[in-house]
């Protein structure tokens, strides 16, 4: 496995020392040295024993999903200046996405929905043309 038990407890000694030797210097210690030292080793060890295969077969695609999707359900909130109205309307819109039924119906109709053509579509495809055009003039 990956990484190995040898490999998981010297990580973990030298975090540990890592930690000490900054409180006794009188360095803070940031929220990534917290999250590293005090939850990234239990939180690896339940990922490995419920067969995930732990944090470091993980990759960074499911938090970097997880960012766009915040990131997205903030520009479809900002209208909203009562932080209590958006929290209700972000917990609703949440509620909604993890509803089976309403995924379902997404899933269903999504092909159905066709991009209407715009005058920038057309202006596009007008100037591919004419570039394709110059190309076979060569």
């Amino acid at each position: 496995p990956f990484p190995t038990p040898a490999q998981l407890t010297n990580t973990k000694k030298a975090i540990k020392q890592s930690v000490e030797l900054a409180k006794e210097i009188g360095l803070s210690i940031t929220p990534k040295w917290h999250i590293l030292a005090v939850h990234c080793f239990p939180q690896h060890e339940r990922l490995v024993e419920e067969g995930w295969g732990g944090l470091f077969i993980v990759d960074e695609s499911f938090i970097e999903k997880s960012h766009q999707a915040g990131v997205a359900l903030e520009r479809q909130l900002r209208g909203l200046r009562m932080f209590r109205q958006k929290h209700f309307a972000g917990a609703k819109m949440a509620h909604r996405a993890a509803n089976p039924e309403v995924a379902r119906h997404l899933d269903k109709n999504r092909h159905k929905k066709k991009r209407k053509s715009t005058k920038r579509d057309e202006e596009k495809e007008r100037k591919r043309l004419k570039r394709e055009r110059a190309i076979q003039d060569e």
